[in-house]
């Protein structure tokens, strides 16, 4: 039985009474990845009211709390969770399209404000990655979150490390541009998680073989390299 026959049965299950699923996970995540999603979810759970929180926490709470399930950042290692791996973190610089034009090789990225966002240490690894590490990585912006990084970006104040997955639909619809091939592949991914008691819930059941069916076909058709333009 394959993924997709799998979750219409559990689909099946649902309909007989109107349920809800909250989700929690990044705001950047939710904003750019999960969003464009939403419409495919609702079809194959139509009886299910999706409800979706932001939240920047490195760590779970699902204690006092109505979220079903989160998805979030790291390395599959929370304790006493269900850990499902979605999709890697791809970094690339990212930028507008009249920026884009300035740059031609890594090495021009010393003429351009180098917006930063936890974890800041991230410019540095990418820069040696493509053979620029002699570039002053902290000579740029500081924000708190990438999605304000992403908002200077798309105002030409400079350029940002995203995520190619995250971005997909920016990056294809043109509003930003990836500007070389180099991607760096710091052994980080996205996770769906949630206590494994939630784990026997219908709705957290669809959620997951949703999820994982989703990311298989929409991840970023792009290889870590360790250099190039």
């Amino acid at each position: 039985e394959d993924a997709f026959a799998r979750l219409a049965r559990m689909c099946d299950g649902l309909r007989n009474a109107r349920q809800v699923l909250t989700v929690r996970m990044p705001p950047t995540l939710a904003m750019r990845w999960f969003l464009p999603l939403l419409p495919s979810l609702r079809k194959v759970m139509p009886e299910v009211d999706v409800r979706v929180t932001s939240h920047g926490a490195r760590t779970p709470h699902f204690d006092d709390s109505d979220v079903d399930a989160a998805i979030m950042y790291g390395r599959g290692d929370w304790p006493n969770m269900e850990c499902i791996r979605l999709m890697p973190e791809r970094l690339t610089p990212v930028c507008s399209p009249e920026i884009a034009k300035s740059l031609s090789t890594p090495a021009d990225l010393k003429d351009v404000r180098l917006l930063q966002c936890n974890p800041v240490q991230a410019w540095s690894s990418w820069l040696d990655a493509a053979g620029v590490g002699w570039i002053a990585a902290h000579h740029g912006q500081t924000f708190d979150t990438l999605e304000l990084a992403l908002s200077a970006v798309s105002r030409n104040q400079g350029v940002a490390l995203g995520d190619v997955n995250l971005l997909k639909e920016s990056l294809d619809d043109g509003i930003l541009i990836a500007p070389f091939d180099c991607v760096l592949d710091r052994g980080v991914s996205y996770f769906l998680i949630y206590p494994p008691q939630r784990g026997q819930l219908p709705k957290v059941l669809a959620l997951r073989e949703w999820l994982v069916a989703a990311t298989a076909s929409a991840l970023f058709a792009c290889t870590p390299a360790q250099g190039g333009k």
